[in-house]
């Protein structure tokens, strides 16, 4: 009896992310009452790619100050987790990673990817 509790552990394991997506759109049905949908996942998604747009800089330009210290808390983060990854990737694929060209990647991502509101690039330790 005890192997099969250690299977069927295991395969719950590896079924976590699906249990919890059917269990969440199961919260969703039975909560929908009345047309009035309690959970808001996305809004409206224009088709197409987001257009080139320097207009968020004048949010930045008035509020610069409150948003430099999370920024580059945010910037230090994404560039240690990229690092990170990066080394145990060149440690487990036996290749040297250069440090400087993995932050001027990182950082150019980022810089233009700004101009088209996209989400700061960074490695994913889940991966």
């Amino acid at each position: 009896k005890q192997w099969y509790q250690r299977r069927v552990r295991g395969y719950v394991g590896l079924m976590r992310n699906i249990i919890v997506v059917v269990l969440g759109g199961l919260l969703d049905y039975v909560l929908y009452v009345d047309d009035e949908n309690p959970f808001y996942i996305v809004g409206e998604i224009p088709p197409g790619l987001q257009s080139f747009d320097i207009s968020s800089f004048v949010l930045f330009e008035t509020e610069w100050m409150s948003l430099l210290v999370d920024g580059l808390v945010i910037a230090l983060i994404g560039l240690l987790e990229g690092l990170a990854i990066a080394a145990a990737f060149g440690k487990k694929n036996k290749y040297e990673v250069d440090n400087s060209q993995e932050m001027v990647a990182i950082g150019s991502a980022n810089i233009v990817g700004s101009f088209f509101l996209c989400y700061p690039v960074a490695g994913s330790f889940s991966r």
